[in-house]
């Protein structure tokens, strides 16, 4: 009685702890604290001190295997593909560190980050042999999303309190562009993607409407779109779209879309925000009645320099993190990819979506499947999609959940099948 007290025990605190940790790092709530002032410890600092203990816990569970860490050479092992096309990305933004005109930064703070970025992804990728993440990993991610949309309409009605811009609610992210990546890659990850759970993620999908609204992001109103589309297609494509559920899908399509409406008509009256020159231009422009913001030439003229440089060095590029040395960098990361590291660099990367993609659709994992093409509209329009730290934990999450999960499908297979023998 006393061992199953003490094994429920440690199991909730395990469930706790993953979650406050997860929450914590994938609303970059961390980078929030840091800068303000409110946590003294620095980002980098406070993800190896969280995620230290648990990664010790898989460590001292897989040493009592029969086979020591036979749990982890077979996860590897299984997404050898995926690992190989990252640390090709990150071999090869190592090597052209050697370029004479790459940029290292701050004591080498570009150089770093490369194998920084490849170890967070590493981390996310053993986090499901971390008891309690592999079975509550869809609660942790809509709990993320939950406190990053809290924090954004926090700020939609407190302008200014978190965004770097009293125009644009941002939330934990600080960045409104940011903000709204993360809310789409959260909606990416916790949607079922199932018709008879469609009553369940509606709200979810109406709420982060509202939230990619509020940032005022034109890219992330484009991924939420995005998101919509795959989300629609792949419900009716699961229900076997009889004319039944086809009617019921548009229904709920319709649902959608006047919900929004009314919310959203009801935050352009409610919150001073919007009554900002700045976010009437924007809102301008998102209608149509104007082309152009004031930062789209900045951009265009960023675009027009970054081709330049590809055809000056089309195949090795100028070296690591040369779009530092520019006035603007391009807002693309196939662009920033191509004038850093060459063409080589440009497919490396490329391969890494296209490998990972091909992946996940062979587990049958619609998260993992719709997150990567999220990502890669992302960058599309923006250079630092695969340097942020949420998305990092996520892949390598979701990577070990969906071979999990594949597993136990074809167990449950073999199962049937040992049953009708």
């Amino acid at each position: 009685m006393n061992q199953r007290i003490v094994y429920r025990l440690s199991s909730l605190l395990c469930i706790a702890y993953a979650g406050l940790v997860l929450v914590y790092f994938l609303t970059t709530a961390d980078i929030y604290f840091y800068q303000s002032g409110t946590v003294p410890v620095p980002p980098i600092r406070m993800f190896v001190a969280s995620f230290a203990p648990m990664m010790l816990v898989v460590l001292f569970l897989e040493s009592f295997r029969r086979h020591p860490l036979s749990g982890i050479i077979r996860l590897v092992g299984r997404n050898v593909a995926v690992i190989g096309c990252f640390a090709l990305v990150v071999t090869w933004g190592l090597l052209l560190s050697l370029h004479p005109t790459a940029f290292w930064g701050s004591e080498g703070y570009y150089i770093k980050s490369l194998t920084y970025n490849f170890l967070i992804f590493g981390s996310g990728l053993l986090l499901p042999l971390f008891p309690s993440i592999r079975d509550h990993w869809r609660r942790y991610a809509l709990a993320a999303l939950v406190c990053l949309l809290g924090s954004v309409f926090y700020d939609l009605f407190n302008p200014g309190t978190m965004s770097k811009s009293a125009t644009r609610a941002a939330g934990f992210a600080i960045n409104a562009n940011l903000a709204a990546l993360l809310l789409t890659q959260l909606a990416a990850v916790s949607l079922e993607y199932k018709y008879s759970k469609r009553k369940r993620d509606i709200p979810i999908i109406i709420l982060v409407g509202l939230g990619v609204f509020s940032t005022l992001s034109r890219g992330g109103m484009l991924l939420y779109l995005a998101l919509l589309v795959i989300y629609g297609s792949k419900v009716l494509r699961e229900s076997r779209a009889s004319m039944k559920r086809v009617v019921a899908a548009l229904g709920s399509a319709m649902l959608i879309a006047s919900v929004l409406f009314l919310l959203i008509s009801y935050l352009l009256q409610s919150s001073e925000m919007f009554s900002a020159r700045r976010a009437q231009e924007r809102l301008a422009m998102l209608s149509g009645e104007r082309e152009l913001y004031a930062s789209d030439d900045a951009r265009l003229g960023a675009a027009r320099e970054s081709l330049r440089l590809i055809n000056e060095a089309p195949i090795f590029g100028h070296g690591t993190a040369f779009n530092h040395t520019m006035a603007v960098s391009p807002h693309n990361l196939y662009l920033q990819q191509w004038v850093n590291n060459g063409l080589f660099g440009l497919i490396w990367f490329v391969l890494l979506l296209v490998v990972a993609f091909r992946v996940f659709r062979h587990r049958g994992f619609a998260p993992g499947e719709v997150m990567i093409v999220v990502t890669a509209l992302a960058s599309l329009f923006s250079h630092n999609t695969l340097d942020q730290r949420p998305f990092l934990v996520l892949f390598g999450l979701l990577l070990s959940v969906s071979l999990s999960l594949q597993n136990e499908q074809k167990h449950v297979f073999l199962l049937a099948e040992e049953d009708s023998l």
